[in-house]
């Protein structure tokens, strides 16, 4: 069977700020319906240090029972709010790749990110 990683915060859930759970985001219970009708097994994956919460906040708010887990599984797609997909090493511009995932970042992701590297100064 295939598998399919999801992210819990910003995939499933509106990302409102450790250690708040967002809203379901609209149209994933609808989506994680239609992976599993074609083959794949999807699972949650979080950086949360406690999935069972998350495992919890899932049933509470009526999705299908499915694995959750704060380590990184072997799958063969991952969905995942952060992501940057890299196809080659050969052609590396690593202030490319910063840049386009800056751009790539929401509002309150780039504030929070400018206030880092300005505290890192």
């Amino acid at each position: 069977m295939r598998r399919l990683a999801m992210d819990f915060d910003g995939v499933v859930a509106e990302n409102v700020g450790f250690p708040e759970i967002g809203k379901v985001k609209d149209g994933v219970k609808d989506a994680i319906t239609e992976f599993r009708k074609k083959g794949y097994q999807v699972y949650i994956h979080t950086a949360r240090s406690d999935p069972w919460k998350v495992k919890d906040w899932l049933h509470e708010q009526g999705f299908p029972d499915m694995e959750v887990t704060n380590t990184k599984l072997p799958a063969d797609v991952y969905i995942d709010d952060r992501a940057y997909r890299l196809t080659d090493w050969s052609r590396r511009d690593t202030n490319n790749i910063l840049s386009q995932a800056k751009e790539d970042m929401k509002p309150e992701d780039k504030l929070r990110s400018y206030l880092s590297d300005y505290s890192s100064n």
